[in-house]
């Protein structure tokens, strides 16, 4: 598998655990503290756009690192 498509698989999976986490009843920061209903319908917009680049046209969006 190239490089690339290792950055790709790792920010789909990525955004793919961001939206679980944050479509979850009242996510949490790893402090404990609520995420903000602000910040959550912000972050959850952009990871279903950064999944709408990398199905729709192969796009890796770089937001997580593959190892």
């Amino acid at each position: 598998m190239s490089r690339y498509e290792q950055q790709r698989r790792a920010d789909k999976e990525h955004h793919e655990g961001r939206i679980a986490w944050l479509s979850a009843k009242n996510p949490l920061w790893a402090c404990g503290t609520p995420v903000s209903k602000h910040e959550a319908l912000e972050m959850l917009n952009k990871s279903r756009e950064a999944l709408r680049l990398i199905n729709d046209h192969g796009m890796a969006t770089n937001s997580a690192e593959c190892a």
